[in-house]
């Protein structure tokens, strides 16, 4: 309702600081929105509730992409793309397939797709899945690669999970940092072929 009371059409960029409403995108009539006549899910916009003196029309956000990839039990979005676990960090970028490991100390990692792990330059990383989550240590469907200078420990305590698992790919260890699995079932595992290589100790 306008200031009176009454429904009525106004025009774009019209202004009622009474009752703090300003439209300035396209034209409406407010029993249309009031009365749930208008379809917000087809206008490329929305109205956006500030701290200011009036409503904004604006252009709606687009919503964020998630990707297959998760840390800790939490999935990595475009507008979420560096997770803080422990006092490191874990970075994905998803451009290049490639999740960077930073003094990452955190649950499980599992990705729904191929994915390359580095482990950061002089970095300490631990991934540790307690008895009761049922969750490999690293998971992947396709190849799994772990490269980098970090060192990596990662511990499984339920007795049939593996510590990585690259499923439906290959599993590739190329690290100069030292790798330590203690896991329930097999420490390594690979659906097609297993390659380590690099200096550092497994």
């Amino acid at each position: 309702d306008d200031a009176d009371g009454e429904s009525s059409e106004y025009n774009t960029g019209t202004t009622f600081i009474k009752d703090k409403y300003y439209l300035w995108s396209l034209d409406v009539t407010w029993d249309s929105i009031l009365n749930g006549g208008f379809d917000f899910d087809e206008m490329s916009t929305v109205i956006n509730f500030n701290d200011s003196d009036y409503w904004d029309w604006t252009q709606a956000t687009e919503p964020a992409t998630a990707y297959d990839v998760w840390v800790n039990d939490e999935q990595f979005t475009s507008d979420n793309l560096s997770i803080t676990c422990g006092s490191g960090t874990a970075v994905y970028d998803p451009a290049k397939g490639e999740l960077t490991l930073n003094g990452y100390n955190g649950s499980y990692i599992k990705a729904n797709t191929a994915l390359d792990i580095v482990l950061a330059d002089g970095t300490e990383n631990a991934v540790s899945v307690p008895v009761d989550v049922t969750e490999y240590g690293i998971r992947t469907v396709g190849n799994c690669t772990l490269s980098g200078s970090g060192d990596l420990n990662i511990e499984v305590l339920h007795p049939a999970f593996d510590g990585i698992w690259a499923d439906d790919g290959d599993l590739t260890v190329d690290m100069t940092g030292d790798l330590t699995v203690n896991a329930g079932d097999d420490g390594l595992y690979a659906d097609n072929d297993l390659t380590v290589s690099g200096s550092g100790d497994i």
